[in-house]
């Protein structure tokens, strides 16, 4: 037998840049999950992150997932499920070209649950998982990815960009070995920017 899987998350975020080379935010989210119709499950998390670029082309960035732990509590009323915390570190190189941005980019997964054989490397219950992609924005509105997760796949994407509204879908193919289909992934995102006022002197 088959079935597919789904999440859905709602995020509200905060974010502030306080010089020209570092800022910083956070994202309150609403978690909800499906496994093939069975049962379903609801939970919240927070993200922390921030970003700092010592040179106009270099951004190095820390994001931790899931800080507090985020917690799912299931339909049937007997599972809960605890989401731990993971920590990742990356860095991204960009380069104007043409009418855009080529940035190249790595990221490592840091987690503590003991998964070692499961992670692409381990160091006791620590244990780490590699990331790296490509992105080309063309005129800050359209962008083209791809990438190599740590199932071992490539993947790609798009978006687009519309002043303050940005859509995003990324394709995952299918694990054989995990005997696991195909991801696809849908984002939509909304942007209110704080007005910015000028003093008179």
């Amino acid at each position: 037998s088959s079935f597919s899987t789904a999440d859905m998350l709602m995020l509200v975020s905060f974010a502030r840049r306080t010089s020209d080379r570092f800022s910083y935010g956070l994202s309150g989210k609403v978690i909800y999950r499906t496994a093939g119709g069975i049962a379903n499950a609801y939970g919240l998390g927070l993200d922390l992150g921030a970003q700092y670029r010592p040179i106009d082309r270099l951004a190095l960035g820390l994001a931790v997932q899931d800080a507090t732990t985020s917690f799912l509590a299931w339909s049937d009323g007997r599972a809960q499920e605890l989401v731990t915390p993971t920590v990742k570190l990356g860095a991204a190189i960009l380069q104007p070209l043409f009418d855009g941005t080529l940035t190249v980019a790595g990221d490592v997964d840091t987690r503590f649950e003991n998964r070692q054989s499961a992670a692409e490397a381990s160091l006791g219950r620590t244990s780490f998982d590699f990331h790296a992609g490509l992105e080309y924005l063309y005129r800050e509105s359209l962008a083209f990815r791809g990438g190599y997760d740590d199932l071992g796949r490539w993947t790609a994407g798009v978006g687009l960009r519309l002043n303050q509204v940005r859509v995003d879908y990324a394709f995952a193919p299918t694990v054989d070995q995990l005997n696991a289909g195909a991801s696809h992934r849908l984002s939509a995102q909304l942007t209110l920017e704080q007005p910015r006022f000028r003093r008179n002197r």
